[in-house]
């Protein structure tokens, strides 16, 4: 999956603390990573065991808005509901 670039209505900087996957629990373990600069480049992946809620992406980066890309090879099915982003206002 990758999601739309997110600016949140805004070009202001953001400063991204976390990025969490809401999904089924599941024994499998999935990768994200993210791009700030329309999809140009990307950090390394980070695998998230999705296990349960509490495993998520946590980094200090800011940018003015930022893409996704969540990679899931278990043989497993999965359902995800939604990417929760927790940020504040940047400098």
């Amino acid at each position: 999956v990758r999601t739309p670039l997110w600016d949140g209505g805004t070009l202001d900087r953001k400063q991204f603390i976390r990025a969490r996957i809401i999904s089924d629990i599941e024994s499998g373990t999935a990768i994200i990573r993210r791009t700030d600069d329309d999809y140009n480049t990307y950090n390394p992946y980070f695998p998230i065991p999705l296990s349960d809620y509490s495993e998520d992406q946590t980094t200090d980066a800011q940018a003015r808005r930022r893409a996704w890309e969540i990679r899931y090879t278990s043989t497993t099915p999965l359902r995800v509901e939604g990417l929760e982003i927790e940020l504040t206002k940047g400098k």
